[in-house]
């Protein structure tokens, strides 16, 4: 069995990460000298650790549990501990152990670099659509926003109520909108928030015009025949923030909604 060699270095792209690069065969009798490391890296305040594993040939289920308590004392500090694990026969044995469940992994740096930014610098995606003012285009616009907030990590229930924000504010854009226009949809996500945006063309807004429907987004009146439910009243009780723009022939509503809890 080839002997366990670390090394460890700083990550150039984010400083506050340290890698910890591990080579040779990771068995039960490497346990001591790989946590007595990484404790003392910890101890040390490099509370963001990127193990490679690239240059590994074997590691055993007991390194993992060992790993597991390395992660939550790294947890109890805000700090995070992360594989890079390139696509090899190493990987696939450690997805059927259920590495997943417990531990992120990447298969290349960048990988795990945009997925470091998200969680702890809230770096923010935007997505910017386009559809026809149809309300046929509807229901997939806020599916796809749905989707993409589970698949970023947001809960079922905040997933949810972003999807019924869209449904009223995209229907109420069609609705009130030029047909022979586009509405535009801006989704501006990160860790700890959502932002939408949805603008549309309508026709010429008189200054009387403009007042009416300010009133409307300020002071929002239940319309019991709307076959939308409770409108713009739902939108201000969901949301956070909510800001209205006018032009002379367009009209924009952003929203704003935090995170009910994150997880990391």
């Amino acid at each position: 069995m080839s002997e366990l060699q670390i090394s460890v270095q700083i990550c150039d792209e984010e400083p506050e990460v340290t890698v910890v690069g591990l080579s040779g065969e990771v068995g039960l009798e490497s346990i001591p000298c790989l946590v007595d490391r990484i404790e003392t890296l910890i101890r040390n305040g490099k509370i963001h650790l990127l193990i490679d594993l690239s240059k590994v040939t074997f590691l055993s289920a007991p390194v993992l549990g060992a790993l597991m308590g390395c992660r939550a004392h790294l947890l109890h500090l805000a700090g995070s501990i992360s594989f890079l694990l390139p696509r090899s026969e190493l990987a696939v044995n450690l997805e059927e152990m259920g590495v997943g469940l417990v531990f992120r992994y990447y298969e290349n740096r960048n990988a795990f670099l945009d997925d470091f930014r998200w969680y702890y610098r809230n770096v923010s995606r935007k997505l910017s659509l386009k559809v026809p003012a149809e309300p046929a285009y509807v229901p997939p616009l806020r599916h796809l926003v749905s989707r993409i907030l589970l698949n970023k990590g947001y809960s079922s229930r905040e997933a949810f109520h972003l999807e019924m924000i869209v449904d009223e504010l995209a229907n109420n854009a069609v609705e009130h909108g030029s047909s022979e226009k586009h509405i535009m949809l801006d989704l501006l996500l990160s860790h700890s928030s959502a932002m939408l945006t949805v603008r549309n063309h309508c026709m010429v807004l008189s200054a009387e015009n403009q007042k009416q429907l300010l009133e409307k987004f300020e002071n929002p009146v239940i319309d019991v025949n709307s076959s939308r439910g409770r409108g713009i009243s739902l939108v201000k009780k969901l949301s956070d923030k909510i800001h209205v723009s006018l032009g002379d022939d367009w009209v924009q509503v952003c929203v704003s909604k935090r995170r009910e809890r994150i997880k990391r």
